[in-house]
């Protein structure tokens, strides 16, 4: 503000002297200085106009990265309005919106903002039919020489519209109106479509919430299916025990137990019918020694003052008959607790081991008999085997249970992560392509070197990340193919073409060889493209200077069998099965050089399978690869 004021002061003093000067020099010199002043006020006003533009671009940017993170389908609306709300604090920005196609077809003003009022109904039927009519010329910026007729203003101005896309398909477009003819210069124009980005990822985010939302209610639909039949099922199983009366019923019986206490019931239920047991008790067996787990007709396990008992009872590890108690000490606590005069020991065997003892007996009624001892030798091996059988299923639904859940989880933050590192990584690349076109300052040869450098490595996270996120999408079935006609024998040839800088640096002749008959391959083009990249990618990275890449593709019946052999350093038999899986690489010592994380022939994999063609590999190492892979060749594919 001092400094502005002095400007004026030198200016009007040079001025009142030279007017009032009659030397010709003097009057010259401060006239001279007069001009000068008024230079570099008009400089400095120039400078301060950048400075506060830049601040402002700094501001939208952050303000929509911040906006961007918390979408949902609700607050959609309300961050497009934050935005649009910075755009037009912009100089000359008369107003801004966001057209958007619904399902009905029509493209229709979700938010406005500015100096206008727009119907949400009207006012974009030129720009629709324009979009509708020019799909691939409007996949870049469009500048309008006129406001929509609907807005009222004097000054003749612009209006930028930039497309709002989801792979190929134009969803609608990002608005911004002018009253200056000058105003969007090329560097304002990028920094819309870095916002347009913005907006775009907005879109997604909202897009995956719902998406979230419908699963996670299909989810508990079928856990409440799932739920109203198991305990259909229980409530069928349970009537069926009850059913069971003979010795083979007990065995059904213990097989459909659900837990280890219920096949102990049914045990001890059926040695007292048949048995006429007046008390069982079972005993586990942990480290040599017998622990008492359950007792019949009681809720617990408290009700014996000792729960222990020695491994030696069972000294010949068979089934015995102790018709007089009080000759072993051992049994002593529990014989006169429940005051059992005759007992029987079986063990509870699963093949050749000892899980643990069942031992019952009664007051009175006479001896227990080889038979009697037979028949509980039965009952505790039944019981033996479920336990058994039992722990194994229980360690198996655990594993299961345990790697599906790490698969989920692995699954699940390897597309959160790459989602995530999306909109960091846009800001990175808004604010270098900011800081490189100079809006933040001048920047010297080095630091232009260094951004160039960052915008470079961006690019390359950036197609990391769409990797991760594309094999991620394959898994989950996510994908739709957008297939169209293309020249097999030319398409072959433009991919080639992109690697013809370094193949000649690395001094490799590449020959292609097409049948003529093959003629037109119905493909999705941008995804076969990705197939020939990574391959012939692959096969020059694996090569040292100077080799041979041989491409071929002949008709084989109803398939196109195309085949890409290199003279590289080949693969190791053992890695030839793992190159197809995620994030995996050639043997180490061969590919430590080089980057990557080995989800290029993942993704190939993918792709190739989803066109109903197969793809496999050849290769001898240090001899080189053929890949071999093939495409329908109709369009039924």
């Amino acid at each position: 503000m001092f400094l502005s004021f002095g400007y004026i002061i030198i200016l009007t003093v040079s001025l009142l002297l030279a007017l009032t000067s009659n030397g010709t020099a003097i009057s010259a010199g401060l006239y001279l200085i007069a001009l000068i002043t008024v230079v570099l006020f008009i400089k400095r006003l120039v400078i301060k106009r950048e400075i506060y533009f830049t601040h402002l671009w700094q501001n939208i940017y952050k303000s929509a990265s911040t906006n961007i993170n918390y979408s949902s389908d609700f607050g959609l609306k309300r961050n497009l309005g934050h935005i649009l709300n910075d755009l037009c604090e912009l100089t000359s920005i008369t107003g801004a919106w966001v057209i958007m196609k619904n399902i009905d077809g029509n493209y229709r003003i979700e938010v406005q903002r500015g100096r206008i009022n727009l119907s949400y109904n009207l006012g974009i039927k030129d720009l629709s039919e324009y979009i509708e009519g020019n799909i691939k010329e409007f996949e870049k910026p469009l500048i309008k020489d006129h406001l929509p007729p609907m807005i009222n203003s004097k000054k003749k101005g612009l209006c930028l519209h930039i497309p709002i896309s989801r792979g190929k398909l134009i969803r609608g477009a990002v608005t911004v109106t002018t009253t200056s003819k000058r105003y969007f210069k090329k560097h304002r124009v990028n920094n819309f479509v870095n916002i347009a980005k913005l907006i775009e990822q907005l879109y997604e985010n909202a897009d995956r919430n719902n998406q979230l939302q419908k699963v996670v209610r299909k989810v508990n639909e079928k856990v409440d299916v799932a739920t109203d039949e198991l305990t259909k099922t229980n409530i069928r199983l349970i009537d069926r025990v009850k059913e069971f009366k003979s010795l083979y019923d007990i065995s059904l019986r213990v097989i459909n137990a659900e837990t280890t206490a219920e096949a102990v019931k049914v045990i001890f239920k059926k040695i007292k019918v048949i048995l006429g047991a007046e008390k069982s008790m079972f005993f586990e067996n942990r480290d040599g020694e017998f622990i008492l787990r359950y007792v019949s007709d009681e809720n617990s396990e408290k009700t014996l003052k000792e729960k222990t008992l020695p491994f030696s009872i069972l000294p010949k590890k068979k089934g015995i008959i102790l018709n007089d108690t009080t000759k072993d000490k051992d049994l002593n606590h529990i014989t006169k607790q429940y005051n059992l005069n005759y007992i029987m020991i079986a063990p509870v065997r699963a093949g050749e081991t000892i899980k643990g003892v069942i031992i019952t007996g009664v007051k009175e009624g006479g001896e227990f008999s080889g038979r009697d001892v037979e028949l509980l030798e039965i009952y505790s091996n039944q019981l033996g085997e479920y336990i058994d059988r039992k722990g194994l299923m229980d360690k198996v639904i655990r594993d299961n249970k345990r790697l599906k859940e790490l698969n989920e989880v692995k699954d699940k933050f390897i597309s959160l992560i790459s989602h995530e590192l999306r909109t960091p990584l846009t800001n990175i690349k808004g604010f270098g392509e900011l800081l490189l076109g100079g809006d933040v300052g001048q920047v010297n040869s080095d630091q232009e070197n260094f951004l160039k450098t960052i915008l470079r490595s961006t690019f390359k996270l950036e197609t990391t990340i769409n990797n991760i996120i594309e094999v991620t999408d394959f898994k989950k079935h996510e994908v739709k193919l957008e297939k169209e006609s293309v020249k097999w024998e030319e398409f072959i040839k433009s991919s080639v073409e992109e690697f013809r800088e370094i193949l000649e640096k690395k001094e490799i002749n590449c020959t292609i060889k097409v049948d003529s008959s093959i003629g037109m391959l119905y493909v999705d083009r941008k995804r076969v493209k990705k197939v020939f990249d990574n391959l012939i990618s692959n096969a020059v990275k694996f090569m040292g200077k100077k080799g041979d890449i041989t491409i071929t593709s002949e008709k084989q019946g109803e398939k196109v069998k195309t085949v890409i052999k290199d003279t590289g350093i080949g693969i190791k038999e053992s890695m030839k099965d793992k190159v197809f899986e995620g994030f995996t690489r050639a043997d180490e010592t061969l590919t430590r050089n080089s980057d990557g994380l080995g989800l290029g022939l993942t993704l190939v994999k993918y792709i190739i399978g989803n066109h109903g063609g197969n793809i496999d590999i050849k290769s001898t190492q240090g001899k080189g690869t053929e890949v071999i892979f093939s495409l329908p060749a109709g369009r039924s594919a």
